[in-house]
């Protein structure tokens, strides 16, 4: 039944994917570059799920994680196992929206993780995401999307500064996000989505100063749902509804499983 839901939840967010169930010499799971497995157990009237992201060709483990609930809590645990698998996924996909750069696995390993500690709040408390991604742009100097997520963990650290330590702080999340747009503003939405944040930090009631950087994003990096979802919870905040709904509409095409 897991199988079946990953396998679903993966074809709505347009993952190509093969079942590795064929063992044949012709199965297509033989030519794909990464493979899911895991396993699941029932004791004590819980259910636990066990699933690892796998690069085949160096055997890196680039992501894994453990779900469980009780067992009458099947369909939950499911649901949230897809949606984890589908976000991990796309974060391994966002390591490849830059021209002529490709991250090796242990780099893909450290971005998955930064990116999967950035949306957990509770773990943003712990501050780990930007010594994570200092490690990201110090393995790929040249990687806007590492420069990007940098960015993001500077804005997490300015908010839990007090105002007389924000100055360097604030300073850092720009120099991040302005040498991950250098790179390629294609592959830097993240950095358009700091830049934001840290306007609205710095100055809460311009908001059409910060609203500019959400509309550089959109323009310079189409393909990032965050800039879209950002701008779409903007326009709603002032009223501007029949604006806001086709932009949330078009983040969540982007990236439909995205929390």
């Amino acid at each position: 039944t897991l199988h079946g839901d990953i396998m679903e939840v993966l074809n709505e967010s347009r993952i190509q994917l093969a079942s590795g169930n064929r063992r044949d010499l012709f199965s297509p799971a033989r030519r794909a570059n990464r493979v899911l497995h895991g396993n699941v157990t029932q004791s004590d009237g819980r259910i636990r799920a066990t699933l690892v992201l796998e690069d085949i060709a160096s055997g890196t483990t680039l992501w894994s994680k453990q779900f469980e609930r009780d067992t009458d809590a099947q369909e939950r645990l499911a649901t949230e196992a897809s949606a984890a698998v589908a976000r991990t996924i796309y974060a391994v996909q966002e390591t490849r929206q830059q021209r002529g750069q490709a991250l090796d696995p242990a780099t893909i390993a450290l971005y998955v993780r930064g990116v999967e500690l950035i949306r957990d709040a509770r773990l943003l408390e712990e501050g780990a995401p930007r010594q994570i991604f200092e490690q990201v742009v110090a393995r790929a100097p040249d990687s806007a999307i590492g420069h990007a997520q940098l960015a993001i963990s500077w804005v997490g650290e300015v908010r839990r500064s007090e105002p007389e330590t924000r100055a360097r702080l604030f300073a850092n999340g720009r120099n991040a996000a302005q040498r991950a747009i250098a790179i390629e503003p294609a592959a830097a939405g993240s950095a358009y989505d700091a830049l934001y944040y840290l306007a609205r930090i710095e100055h809460p009631r311009q908001i059409g100063t910060a609203e500019d950087w959400l509309l550089a994003g959109m323009r310079n990096a189409p393909a990032n749902p965050w800039v879209h979802m950002r701008e779409c919870q903007l326009l709603m905040g002032v009223g501007r509804i029949r604006e806001a709904v086709p932009l949330c509409q078009r983040a969540m095409a982007l990236h439909p499983y995205a929390e």
